[in-house]
């Protein structure tokens, strides 16, 4: 697994008045189309486990990944978006 972003295993996250933006030119998206990558699990964020996730006032921009696109939940995430 390989995550380019912020990576949660049974904690809290709170994402406040934030951007992330990725681009056409960016490693993240050469290594999934050239699948050097086994797997990235959401371009900015991926959570995982038991988990808290608040994000208010963010924005997010041509994030891609093999799980996810920009934010990856795995488990049982409480989400307030």
């Amino acid at each position: 697994m390989d995550n380019y972003g912020i990576e949660v295993f049974s904690g809290e996250l709170s994402v406040i008045n934030s951007s992330f933006t990725g681009t056409t030119q960016s490693a993240l998206f050469s290594n999934i189309y050239q699948k050097d990558l086994q797997e990235v699990n959401g371009a900015f964020i991926a959570v995982y486990g038991d988990s808290k996730l608040e994000i208010t006032d963010t924005q997010f921009a041509r994030g891609r990944s093999t799980n996810g696109g920009c934010i990856a939940l795995f488990g049982s995430i409480d989400t307030t978006i």
